[in-house]
């Protein structure tokens, strides 16, 4: 069983011990999110003014028009997941460092970047949790939901096993949703969590973003463990709050 409170205090204790590796790396991923987001929706809008010249060049009729617009949407879909997949190594190697600070470690800022040791399994794994996850919300909504936390999932895999594949850590993410699918409901919370640094005009990312994805990782390997003896620094942290 998942013991939450554990996993957000250690979050938090690993956030406030060692905060230049946390906000360091928050603030060079959402420099990168921040320009792949800007690159692909320039890419996105040429793409669909492409499709939208073309149809008036064809003489299409209006509704003609509407359909040829809305089939450059899968290739809009295709750009934005081939774009935002570079920033998956960066989150291998986020979650690398927290696995040292899991383990009884600390964190180095260079970590960070260990991830791009992993490029084509990080890279490939995190798209096709990300199609797995959209179809999955086009269906319903309820099945992208539930689906949604194989993305983080695959990357924590790839960070623990350098040799794990891409395709492995996919599998392995779903096996671990069965395993143990409690994890689902705290992925939620933890995203709301993180989500609610932007109340704080943003600058509160910066701390609720890593202390949520830091104590997701110890939600999954509470999971992977098999509810075995943690590490060092959550038997210490375990403690302190019981």
């Amino acid at each position: 069983m998942i013991d939450f409170g554990a996993c957000l205090s250690f979050g938090w204790e690993r956030l406030k011990n060692n905060p230049v590796f946390y906000l360091v790396a928050m603030v060079l991923f959402g420099i990168f999110c921040a320009a792949i987001s800007f690159a692909a929706q320039v890419i996105q809008l040429v793409v669909m003014l492409l499709f939208a010249v073309a149809a008036e060049g064809a003489g299409a009729g209006d509704e003609a028009k509407q359909l040829i617009v809305l089939a450059s949407l899968p290739f809009s879909l295709f750009i934005s997941i081939i774009l935002g997949s570079p920033a998956a190594p960066l989150l291998v190697g986020f979650f690398r460092g927290v696995k040292r600070e899991y383990d009884g470690g600390q964190a180095e800022i260079s970590e960070i970047f260990s991830g791009f040791s992993s490029l084509i399994p990080s890279f490939v794994a995190y798209a096709v949790s990300v199609v797995i996850v959209f179809l999955g919300g086009i269906c319903c909504l309820v099945p992208g939901l539930l689906l949604s936390p194989i993305i983080a999932i695959s990357m924590c895999h790839i960070a623990d096993d350098g040799s794990c594949g891409a395709w492995e850590a996919v599998a392995r993410s779903f096996a671990t949703l069965r395993k143990e699918p409690t994890i689902i409901l705290w992925g939620i919370v933890l995203g709301v969590l993180g989500a609610m640094g932007a109340l704080l005009c943003a600058v509160g990312l910066l701390v609720t973003i890593p202390l949520s994805m830091a104590a997701f990782y110890a939600v999954y390997r509470q999971v992977e463990d098999g509810g075995g003896k943690p590490g060092a620094t959550m038997d210490t942290i375990s403690e302190t709050t019981a």
